[in-house]
C-alpha cells in the first residue's frame, strides 16, 4: 500500500516473517523470498551458527557497542573487511583465512599494521558473534611484531634540551 516496493509476508518453518523484498521487480522478489526461505529452513535444521554472515555480525557488533555506550574495536577498518568478506557465513573462515585477508588488505604493512588494522577489528566482530553463539570459537595467530626502533635518551641530551627551555 503506497510502496512501490514488494513485501514478503508469511510463516516459514514456524517462523513469521514480513519485510520488504527492496524491489519493485515482481521477479527479483519471488527469487528473494526463495532465498529467504531456504536460509530460514537452514538455520533451523543446522543451527544460526552456520547460517550467520560476516556483515550480519558486524552489524550485531556495531549495534550493540552503540546501544551499550561502548567503543567500538577500529571502526574506520571495519567498512573495508564488510566490503570483501561481508557475504560469507562466519562457519566458513578458517585462522589461515583471516591471516591471508589481513595480508591482502595491508601487502605492505608490519605485522603491527596488519594485527592492528586487519585482524583485531575482525576478529572483535568474530568474537562478539560467538559469545552470542552464532559462530564457532577460532584462535588466529597474529604476526610477529618487531619491537620499535627508539633511542634512550642520556643526561646530555636532557641538559641540551633544558638549558633550550630555560633561554625561551
Amino acid at each position: 500500500k503506497g510502496s512501490p516496493f514488494w513485501q514478503i509476508v508469511g510463516t516459514v518453518a514456524g517462523q513469521r516473517v514480513r519485510q520488504s523484498a527492496g524491489t519493485s521487480d515482481r521477479a527479483a522478489a519471488q527469487a528473494e523470498a526463495s532465498h529467504l526461505e531456504a536460509r530460514i529452513r537452514r538455520e533451523k535444521l543446522y543451527g544460526k551458527e552456520h547460517e550467520t554472515t560476516f556483515g550480519d555480525a558486524a552489524l550485531s557488533y556495531v549495534e550493540a557497542k552503540h546501544r551499550d555506550r561502548e567503543t567500538v574495536c577500529s571502526p574506520r577498518y571495519l567498512p573495508e573487511i564488510i566490503r570483501r568478506y561481508g557475504k560469507r557465513t562466519l562457519a566458513a573462515f578458517s585462522p589461515g583465512e583471516i591471516r591471508d585477508m589481513a595480508a591482502a588488505l595491508h601487502p605492505k604493512g608490519s605485522g603491527a599494521y596488519r594485527n592492528r588494522h586487519g585482524i583485531a577489528p575482525f576478529m572483535a566482530v568474530y568474537n562478539h558473534a560467538v559469545a552470542r553463539k552464532l559462530a564457532p570459537l577460532i584462535k588466529v595467530e597474529r604476526f610477529p611484531e618487531k619491537p620499535p626502533k627508539t633511542r634512550s635518551v642520556d643526561r646530555a641530551w636532557i641538559d641540551a634540551v633544558r638549558s633550550h627551555i630555560d633561554r625561551e
